[in-house]
């Protein structure tokens, strides 16, 4: 298992930004997110762990999967200035990653200048700017470009996950869609790539919580807060046997499954840090992706981020076992994809023990309000409240473990401990009741013998 090779644990990080490898970078997180390069530094080393790292680490193992898993020739039909019959050394490698952070920087440069464009007017920008090479409408090439600037954006803003694997035609944008219900649809014909990508993204279904049915809101106070006790992971775990599903994709953040019994959550939070601004792609992206019919209360890109993070501590930080969890079963399921990253910010959030040192973390909190806390992601909470508060544990150990409703559990045990405590002091006062009878019959027959000697000693003398 390894951290982000970006930070170890009680040092100062090494901030990798000035090495050259990661210089590209800097100007792709400056395109993304609209801030400075200061700025991104000062969040990377904000207590101590670089949260923008992990995030773009891991840009860096999807720019380089990619280019793992296409051929030579095929990069050298849309990379400009890439010889496709060129040897795939470590040179040439090093290259093509470069060029495509490139093309990923020009790509959210120009969507942020203009959010409605296409990924058809995007693929002729880049080749105007001598990124890609020029193509033939619905030639192989054109295809090949349109799904680059697809992925592109994908590994951008998160906000959908482009399906890995070769596609001879290329004519469908494909996502990951696995157990996840916020995708309607896993393709979309490239002829669509004409149209403004905002069409693009609804077409594979509401991909961003949508406003709540007001209707549907319980007056119940029980229903009006989020119990720690109950949505916390080892609960969850021990009690409604959900099994945590680590996701790359904010869409599918806190998306459960009930018939599977899986819970999905967003791994990456260095990317809601990252992108907390309102002067981000993603923000930009979000906006418009809702009308006033569907946009819920308060919606905006910063807003659904913080709830992302806040819900981190309602599932993990503000619980023992909870936190152990996340330590023993998590960080391990973790470490297992995309070559072991594990994002540092989700330490923090998490409360795994070697980020304590951590100040800027909300306060411990046994309860959360649904409309204060997360009116966003209101539905999605109260159906996983819903769904474990009809769980009933079966077993003595689960019984134990089962704090969803603390004020009961501490009355159960109460009465069970003086339960058993009056049964023991009833079984100790019944064993010496029967230690005295016992004394006292035996007494009584040791004085019957004595007097029965007594009575055979004067009859002989008589």
């Amino acid at each position: 298992m390894r951290r982000s090779k970006f930070c170890s644990p009680g040092k100062s990080p090494v901030t990798p930004w000035q090495t050259s490898p990661m210089v590209p970078y800097q100007g792709l997180l400056k395109a993304t997110t609209g801030q400075s390069f200061e700025n991104i530094s000062s969040m990377i080393l904000h207590d101590e762990s670089p949260t923008a790292a992990p995030y773009a680490e891991w840009i860096q193992h999807q720019i380089r999967k990619y280019i793992d898993q296409s051929t030579t020739a095929s990069l050298g039909r849309i990379l400009e200035g890439k010889d496709s019959s060129a040897n795939n050394t470590v040179r040439e490698a090093t290259a093509d990653e470069n060029g495509l952070v490139y093309i990923l920087t020009d790509v959210a440069t120009l969507l942020n200048a203009n959010i409605s464009s296409s990924i058809d007017s995007l693929a002729r920008a880049l080749v105007a700017k001598g990124r890609l090479r020029p193509y033939v409408d619905k030639s192989l090439e054109q295809k090949e470009a349109y799904h680059l600037i697809f992925m592109a954006i994908g590994w951008l803003c998160l906000l959908y996950l482009p399906a890995w694997g070769i596609q001879v035609d290329k004519v469908f944008f494909r996502i990951e869609v696995e157990g996840k219900h916020c995708f309607a649809s896993a393709s979309q014909s490239t002829d669509r790539g004409r149209r403004p990508f905002a069409e693009v993204l609804r077409g594979f279904g509401s991909i961003l919580p949508r406003k709540k049915d007001q209707s549907s809101i319980g007056s119940n106070g029980r229903q009006g807060s989020l119990s720690v006790g109950t949505m916390n992971a080892a609960t969850l775990y021990t009690l409604g046997n959900i099994q945590i599903s680590w996701t790359a994709t904010v869409s599918a953040h806190l998306d459960f499954d009930e018939e599977t019994r899986t819970l999905c959550l967003f791994r990456l939070p260095s990317f809601c840090v990252v992108n907390s601004s309102t002067e981000t792609l993603f923000n930009r992206l979000v906006e418009i992706l809702h009308d006033d019919h569907t946009r819920p209360t308060g919606f905006s890109g910063p807003a659904f981020l913080r709830e992302i993070e806040r819900s981190y501590h309602l599932i993990f930080r503000n619980d023992d076992r909870a936190r152990r969890n996340y330590e023993k079963h998590q960080r391990p399921q973790l470490a297992t994809l995309d070559g072991g990253l594990i994002d540092s910010k989700l330490d923090v959030l998490c409360g795994f023990s070697s980020f304590k040192q951590s100040t800027k973390t909300e306060s411990i909190k046994d309860n959360y309000s649904f409309e204060g806390d997360f009116p966003i992601f209101t539905p999605h909470l109260r159906k996983i409240q819903e769904y474990m508060l009809e769980q009933q544990p079966r077993k003595m150990k689960a019984i134990w473990q089962d704090k969803m409703d603390l004020k009961l559990w501490y009355a159960f045990w109460t009465v069970v401990f003086f339960g058993v405590v009056g049964i023991i002091l009833s079984l100790i006062q019944t064993i010496c009741a029967a230690i005295q009878t016992a004394f006292a019959i035996k007494a009584y027959r040791e004085q019957q013998s004595r007097q029965s000697s007594q009575g055979s000693t004067g009859t002989s003398a008589g």
